[in-house]
């Protein structure tokens, strides 16, 4: 049995709302392509059509290879990312197991060896194609959930709230006046959210990128955030919160490293890298993993945390399993429990509340797009209730922040400590949990 043949430990079939979710992503990325891609079945990770990702250190002896099956090639040499170059293959038959792209990166690994090359996987902001739920109405003056951290709703008074601390979200980007709309949000900025329009229509993963950052600002109300719209690397128009590994993966370095035509960076001190997704056999994805090498690796004191998705079971999400990323896991409702769409297992670091959180949203029109209510139409007027993995990570960012602006510790010796307590308070049956208010205790 190959890698690509393993059986998955979610459902043996698509569900509707998973269904639904890949033929969207189909419509807005063509260049998409589902494993298996048999109708009806479960899919197990997609990837971008004609291209690989081989290590430079394998890239002549790859090249070789290809061009002695008859494969022609392209190198993309305007790929820029360190350590890594995408090649552009032929049309592939991908309904042939012996003929795919899947395929060709098996015979490149019997070659060269494990984690040589890989396919340019498709990321999605909420983890497996879908949040845990659609977005749900909440009160224009509706109060955050959980409550901001300062002044009366502050656990620990004392603390500075993360001032000074730069927080850098990689998701949708922000809703056009959430930060003037909402006092929690004041001085948040970033990227504009291209799925909300002008005409007030609300694309599905719309607001996702100001929900983040409302969760970020709850436990960490003075931390300087900034959300970058990396949606916008999938399709500019009529999009979708989605973007391609390799594309992932050089943007994240632009902002942690200034080219030359650029003047220097100011690194942020934690970096909330939204997105999930699974991979051919479960590895780690090639570009991601070159970036840590050549860049990441070399950024002293940087954090970066992600969510370990919402598919309810063990499978391994990315960037999320990696060692290098704190992966955050979702609790339900009453905080104690795992909430039961949040994945679990040795991958997951720590849990924080995810269930049914309210926080700022665009304003505008949604139409759901899922089971059990599809083609409703929802008004939302700046605020949401919503559920996910994707929010249980930017409230764990925001306690890091909380903490480094009041000890004066580096985000790492920040997170390290935090850790140290989410194992003494670790719920039985669930794992370590932190809660919102917890960044001195």
């Amino acid at each position: 049995m190959t890698d690509d043949q393993q059986p998955t430990q979610g459902p043996t079939g698509a569900t509707p709302t998973e269904q639904a979710q890949i033929q969207r992503i189909l419509q807005v990325a063509p260049e998409a392509v589902p494993f298996p891609g048999t109708p009806g079945a479960e899919v197990e990770y997609l990837y971008r059509r004609n291209k690989i990702i081989v290590r430079d250190a394998n890239l002549d002896s790859v090249t070789r290879g290809l061009d002695g099956r008859g494969v022609t090639n392209s190198v993309d040499r305007e790929f820029p990312l360190v350590g890594v170059t995408r090649l552009t293959l032929p049309e592939t038959n991908e309904g042939d197991a012996e003929r795919s792209l899947a395929a060709e990166i098996r015979r490149i690994e019997a070659v060269e060896g494990p984690r040589a090359a890989g396919l340019d996987h498709l990321f999605y902001v909420c983890g497996h194609s879908c949040a845990a739920i659609e977005p749900e109405r909440a009160a224009r003056k509706a109060i955050p959930v959980p409550r901001p951290q300062i002044g009366q709703d502050a656990a620990v008074p004392r603390s500075r709230h993360g001032k000074k601390v730069r927080v850098l979200v990689m998701d949708t980007g922000l809703v056009e006046r959430a930060a003037q709309d909402h006092a929690w949000m004041t001085g948040v900025d970033g990227d504009i959210d291209t799925l909300v329009r002008p005409d007030g229509t609300i694309l599905q993963d719309g607001g996702h990128g100001t929900f983040v950052a409302g969760c970020v600002r709850v436990t960490a109300p003075e931390a300087k955030v900034h959300v970058v719209n990396a949606a916008q690397l999938l399709a500019k128009e009529d999009g979708i919160g989605a973007a391609f590994e390799s594309d992932l993966a050089d943007l994240v370095r632009k902002h942690l490293v200034a080219d030359d035509d650029q003047p220097p960076l100011r690194v942020p001190d934690i970096l909330v890298l939204n997105f999930a997704g699974t991979t051919q056999g479960g590895r780690p994805p090639v570009a991601l993993a070159a970036l840590y090498d050549s860049v990441i690796q070399h950024v002293k004191e940087l954090l970066i945390l992600s969510p370990a998705g919402n598919e309810g079971d063990r499978r391994k999400n990315w960037p999320a399993s990696f060692a290098w990323v704190v992966s955050v896991g979702g609790l339900a409702a009453n905080w104690r429990d795992r909430a039961s769409w949040s994945n679990h297992g040795h991958n997951v670091d720590v849990y924080a509340p995810g269930d049914r959180l309210v926080n700022a949203f665009a304003t505008g029109h949604y139409v759901c797009g899922w089971d059990p209510l599809p083609h409703e139409v929802r008004i939302f007027k700046g605020m949401a209730t919503w559920s996910g993995t994707s929010f249980s990570t930017p409230l764990v960012a925001g306690l890091v922040a909380s903490r480094m602006s009041t000890t004066g510790q580096s985000s790492r010796r920040a997170w390290e400590s935090l850790f140290d307590l989410a194992e003494r308070q670790a719920v039985p049956g669930v794992g370590p949990v932190l809660y919102p208010g917890q960044e001195l205790a």
